[in-house]
């Protein structure tokens, strides 16, 4: 009994594939223009995501015809796929246990079928993966990723892009739904290389660092942007490869029948607006508020005759050298986030030849590259010999006439400098806590005290030291008032006590 059900199985498929051959030509369709986006991807080894855009009015068109042909009713009887005749009946319904489609009898030719008999789907793999299939038809991804999201081997995804290419031709005689398919369908630009002449067919080039499409040339093999920023801008593509076309061909060669598709030969690639992608609004330093400075000594060696006491903020120092070793560090590991986009998404490319041989990496966000120094001072400080020299002078309130004259390098440079290293911690550290600490080149502000006076807080301005012979110089700091401008003053030991002089205590 086993060997009968093969063998009239096998009957079966070869009557079924017979009536496939023998149906007539489907109606002749002009050539399809696809169209298709210049931002995505044709292949994955340019690491760009792939768009995943259902098309509704392509997805409830084929659905429709799959739930017809699926179908477990009884009504309306098919016309017999055999002999076209139009009078048949039900031979029995649907069950679970034989058949999970209705089962219909020819009166003229007493030939048993489904409605799956003589379709594209008679035999098809995996019908409960069509729903998910159907979806992934209007996206220009590759046969390899549609093979991934469903589970399939590449040539079991040809196969039934060709089944599902025969269905909506069968069924589109206007060619409206035809040219919505681009599934696993590749093209090529149509151009001419500013190189050598060249003019036809382009090769495609990936995309450069900020995601605009490249062509490449097949007789001198020069790449350069054939997009623009242009919107709306669109260029003339030859489709190069059709996975469906694949399909038939490789059924013809084993001696199957294969259906005759319309073959899509021209294209459109149309450019569309190009994202924005926010950029990084790097923090501006603000002012110097008062509590950073000491004025307990003189602000300026101008006009006071007392010593000014320098010294180095070791912990400012650390914290910066240690953040430097990560910046030029020449491991990869780990990546590090995009500095135009803030992007997490990125990945390593290559690795400069140059010393001190930095990784160079490419957000797949924005598509820019960038290396760890990017974003940082040190991008834009050509001579990186001064950075042992200038770090432990952060900390320091120093005129910066005078660090230009010891680095042997312009004030202007100083300035510079200075300003990258303040942004720079506050991007480190939000919380201002390391860019309190530099003093470098900073004019200190007047502190708000209280005038003794005029009983009014309001900004006072340092107006020295009291000079007294029954008082040491430098034992009491003179201000005047701006509010009454008078003048007051305030002991040396007090300074170090007042709220707004003296730096606030670190929360537990």
């Amino acid at each position: 009994m086993e060997k009968k059900g093969r063998r009239d199985g096998s009957s079966s498929r070869q009557s079924t594939e017979q009536m496939q051959s023998d149906m007539p030509a489907l109606p002749a369709v002009r050539p399809p223009v696809l169209r298709f986006d210049v931002s995505e991807p044709l292949l994955s080894g340019t690491r760009r995501p792939f768009v995943d855009v259902e098309d509704p009015a392509l997805t409830a068109f084929v659905t429709t015809l799959c739930d017809e042909l699926y179908s477990p009713d009884a009504h309306p009887t098919p016309t017999c796929p055999r002999c076209g005749d139009t009078h048949t009946h039900l031979h029995s319904r649907k069950n679970n246990h034989r058949t999970q489609l209705p089962v219909f009898r020819c009166n003229e030719c007493k030939h048993y079928f489904t409605r799956l008999t003589g379709s594209p789907f008679a035999h098809v793999r995996f019908p409960e993966r069509l729903p998910a299939f159907i979806r992934l038809l209007p996206q220009a991804i590759p046969v390899d990723e549609a093979a991934r999201r469903l589970d399939l081997n590449r040539e079991t995804v040809c196969n039934h892009l060709m089944r599902f290419r025969q269905l909506i031709e069968k069924h589109d005689p206007d060619g409206h739904w035809i040219p919505r398919v681009r599934l696993g369908i590749r093209y090529r630009p149509h151009g001419t290389c500013r190189h050598c002449g060249y003019s036809g067919q382009l090769a495609s080039s990936g995309f450069d660092g900020a995601g605009r499409k490249r062509a490449l040339c097949p007789e001198c093999n020069h790449s350069w942007t054939i997009t623009r920023d242009d919107a709306g801008m669109q260029i003339a593509v030859s489709i190069a490869h059709d996975p469906a076309l694949t399909a038939v061909r490789r059924r013809r060669r084993k001696g199957f029948p294969a259906p005759d598709l319309v073959r899509a030969e021209k294209g459109v690639l149309t450019i569309p607006s190009r994202p924005q992608v926010s950029a990084i609004t790097f923090t501006q330093a603000p002012e110097p508020e008062a509590l950073r400075f000491d004025f307990t000594q003189p602000l300026s060696s101008k006009r006071s005759t007392l010593p000014r006491r320098h010294s180095e903020d070791t912990e400012l120092t650390g914290y910066l050298r240690a953040e430097i070793d990560k910046v030029f560090s020449p491991d990869i590991e780990p990546i590090p986030h995009c500095p135009h986009c803030g992007g997490s998404d990125a990945r390593f490319t290559r690795r400069h030849n140059k010393p001190p041989c930095l990784p160079e990496f490419q957000c797949a966000t924005c598509m820019r590259r960038f290396t760890r120094p990017t974003g940082t001072p040190m991008v834009k400080m050509r001579r990186k010999d001064m950075l042992e020299k200038l770090l432990p002078l952060l900390s320091q309130h120093v005129a910066v006439a005078q660090i230009a004259g010891q680095l042997e390098v312009t004030s202007d440079t100083i300035i510079a400098w200075i300003k990258l290293f303040r942004s720079w911690l506050l991007k480190l550290d939000p919380t201002g806590h390391y860019e309190r600490r530099v003093r470098l080149g900073l004019k200190s502000p007047w502190p708000v005290l209280t005038c003794p006076k005029c009983e009014v807080e309001a900004p006072a301005k340092p107006c020295g030291f009291l000079q007294r012979k029954s008082i040491p110089y430098g034992q009491v700091r003179l201000f005047r008032c701006s509010a009454c401008n008078r003048h007051f003053n305030v002991p040396v030991d007090a300074l170090s006590t007042t709220p707004e002089l003296s730096e606030p205590a670190e929360e537990p």
